[in-house]
């Protein structure tokens, strides 16, 4: 190893043994996906927004989908069009892909075909197979006028349209009566038809289709007896039936995700299974639980499906209802025997759920209903740690309120506390403190809430926890306090707010590096001059004999020296005075 090489490596060794070093974008890209993974969205958002912000292309990508899907975020679909805008400009192909499918859908912008065949043609040159598919069968093409090209339908939102949506039965007669066009489509290539199944009134549907509505786009025609196809237009509406922008979804669980009651109830008194299965695993009942369709999950129930059924990641309908928050459904599954305190696949519950994504009203709820506060998930995480992570002030203090534990550790030693600082969550900081969390609880191992709070230079945090009674020099195991991680970064604010605490700024690390020597080495003058201000001494030594004036003069640090210079004349100078 070279001198100069034996001079950084204090400063790396301090780094890597509390896990501050940084990662490449490639790690912390990898990092995300394990998070997704293990379905722990919010620390994948908080690898990925960081990255995003570099302008990193895949990370802007998924950031944007987490925003599309409300994953770990709440669900914003400006924020989506944000990120797959930045994304997509730089050439991702699944993001230009996505704005395709956004701008057609209309998902946080005006629809707009144009934009959409444009993002679609420019993932399909890049061999995107699902933006070909669509680019061959997107139900219209427009110039760039907006003018339907040759041959595409017409584009009218017609009165057969208009009857169709609100269930008006005479008014189709009367219409399809006059000759109306039966399969005009309107700005979303609908068909009259399509749109009366979409609006949940199914015998409109049986209406248009006895007059030769096409049946192709929404329904996947049902199999009749000996193999044959059944001719009869109605029997096409069976309960199994496959509508196509659901495909393979039994009917009823297309209306029970929809929130057409009325056809679900039409469905049951048909013999429509509540068991069924879509491809997804989901069940009529997950689905009406995830909507917050609370009266079809009550009809549901009261003809027989399983409360506590799970979908194949292992959340119930509760858990469904519990991450979006929705109350009554909530009310309605518990009052209908859902097991509170049912895990999914990662060990989260519906409390957990209702946590994590800052569903305040429902950790309430739950709580009140007897849910169990302190499980955890198989990483240790429980209820109160994981709104801390996503900073739900709310949701913290309705669990704490509820008398859950602020000091129960993780699988890695962490407190909610720790957490909260970790993540720069001031106001949780403060609940917590508030609400009982204490130090004594602080992991061993590592670095401990006030080093984390110095270490990211949170001054507001800092003095949060130093008002509450964090001892200013408590060291980790690697000697490390936070007056030393504070220099060595530059946080020249947390140091001096510190040392005005108390912190001794002579205090050794492991590798019997000062403040003043990790401030030294790295270049930071303005920190040298706090500290020595403070008594630092100057002429102590690390474990290879270097100084800080030594340490700054190998990292070239001219101005460092100096100060250091300066300071060792000055004390010439007086002791010269005292003989």
């Amino acid at each position: 190893m070279s001198k100069q090489n034996g001079y950084l490596f204090p400063l790396l060794f301090i780094a890597g043994a509390c896990g501050w070093a940084e990662t490449s974008a490639e790690d912390a890209l990898d990092q995300g996906l394990e998070a997704v993974r293990l379905r722990h969205y919010d620390e994948a958002s908080a690898q990925w927004q960081t990255l995003a912000e570099r302008g990193d292309a895949e990370a802007q990508y998924r950031l944007g989908a987490m925003f599309q899907n409300g994953r770990g975020v709440p669900k914003d679909y400006s924020q989506a069009l944000k990120w797959f805008r930045a994304a997509a400009g730089q050439g991702q192909v699944r993001a230009q892909f996505e704005l395709g499918l956004m701008y057609e859908k209309g998902l946080g912008v005006r629809p707009d075909p144009a934009q959409a065949r444009a993002w679609y043609e420019k993932a399909a040159a890049q061999g995107h197979a699902m933006a070909r598919r669509r680019l061959e069968t997107m139900p219209f093409a427009t110039t760039d006028t907006g003018a339907a090209t040759e041959g595409a339908p017409a584009r009218t939102d017609t009165a057969l349209h208009r009857a169709a949506r609100r269930g008006d039965a005479d008014a189709v007669r009367d219409l399809l009566a006059r000759g109306v066009e039966i399969d005009a489509w309107d700005d979303k290539g609908r068909t009259p038809y399509r749109l009366a199944l979409e609006a949940g009134h199914p015998e409109i549907a049986r209406l248009l289709a006895a007059a030769g509505a096409d049946q192709r786009r929404p329904l996947a025609e049902v199999k009749g007896g000996q193999g044959e196809r059944s001719k009869h237009p109605t029997s096409r509406l069976g309960p199994q039936d496959d509508i196509g922008a659901y495909p393979g979804w039994p009917a009823i669980t297309v209306a029970a995700w929809r929130g057409h009651a009325s056809t679900v109830e039409a469905w049951l008194a048909r013999g429509a299974d509540v068991a069924a299965r879509a491809p997804d695993g989901h069940l009529p009942l997950t689905r009406a639980a995830w909507n917050g369709h609370a009266k079809i999950v009550k009809t549901l129930l009261a003809h027989g499906a399983d409360v506590n059924a799970a979908t194949p990641d292992g959340r119930t309908a509760l858990m469904w209802a519990a991450l979006e928050g929705h109350h009554e459904t909530v009310v309605a599954l518990a009052a209908g025997g859902a097991n509170l305190d049912a895990t999914d696949g990662d060990g989260n519950t519906a409390l957990a759920w209702a946590a994590q994504r800052g569903k305040a009203s429902t950790v309430r709820t739950l709580c009140g209903l007897g849910a169990a506060k302190g499980m955890a998930r198989k990483d240790g995480r429980n209820a109160v740690m994981l709104a801390a992570i996503g900073g739900y002030r709310e949701a913290i203090e309705a669990l704490l309120e509820a008398s859950a534990d602020p000091n129960a550790i993780d699988a890695e030693g962490h407190t909610a506390l720790w957490l909260a600082v970790d993540r720069g969550h001031a106001g949780i900081v403060d609940t917590l403190l508030d609400h009982g969390a204490d130090f004594a609880h602080d992991r061993a191992s590592g670095p401990n809430s006030l080093i984390r709070a110095a270490w990211k230079g949170d001054d507001n945090v800092v003095e949060m926890l130093l008002a509450h009674g964090a001892l200013v020099d408590a060291p980790s195991a690697d000697g490390n306090t936070a007056l030393t991680v504070a220099a060595s970064r530059g946080h020249t604010g947390v140091v001096r707010m510190l040392l005005a605490k108390g912190a001794n700024p002579d205090l050794r690390n492991r590798r019997n590096m000062t403040a003043l020597m990790l401030a030294a080495q790295a270049g930071h003058g303005e920190i040298l001059a706090a500290l020595l201000e403070a008594g630092a001494d100057p002429a102590l030594r690390n474990e290879h004999r270097q100084s800080a004036v030594s340490l700054a003069r190998a990292g070239g640090h001219e101005d460092c020296v100096k100060i250091l210079e300066k300071d060792s004349a000055r004390w010439k100078v007086l002791f010269g005075s005292l003989r």
